[in-house]
């Protein structure tokens, strides 16, 4: 799904109206739905999973698509971490600490990692929501 949008990010600028669906588009969220149910997961967490993966992919592209515009245009006002000063420290300790870092900590970001690590917590509560419900109504 990353993929495949990613190599058409006027479709992710549409899609963040929030009001348009391709039919041709929702074989992913199938495949998506599936692989859910079929590693454990309801179909109410599978659907919530597909979100929730939904949510990551869409925001990393747009996010990238907003690094983009900003490098065709060097002259604009400056972002994190170059806006940090000596005296954030006090309020943004972590931040502080790791804003010489930043841009080497964040090159060799791999969202498949991360998207990855996301799937491994969501499976990881298969069967959770249903069990929590059932205990408490017992």
């Amino acid at each position: 799904m990353h993929g495949t949008l990613a190599r058409m990010p006027w479709v992710v600028e549409v899609l963040g109206l929030g009001d348009l669906t391709d039919k041709g588009a929702l074989w992913m969220v199938e495949e998506i739905v599936g692989a859910g149910v079929a590693c454990g997961l309801t179909p109410a967490e599978a659907v919530r999973a597909y979100r929730t993966l939904w949510h990551c992919v869409h925001g990393d592209l747009v996010f990238r698509r907003a690094m983009e515009r900003r490098a065709e245009d060097p002259g604009r006002k400056r972002y994190f971490p170059d806006m940090l000063t000596d005296a954030d420290a006090a309020e943004l300790p972590h931040l502080a600490a790791l804003a010489d870092q930043w841009a080497e900590l964040t090159e060799d970001y791999d969202v498949s990692a991360q998207l990855g690590a996301v799937i491994d917590g969501l499976l990881g509560r298969a069967g959770r929501e249903e069990r929590v419900g059932r205990e408490a109504t017992d």
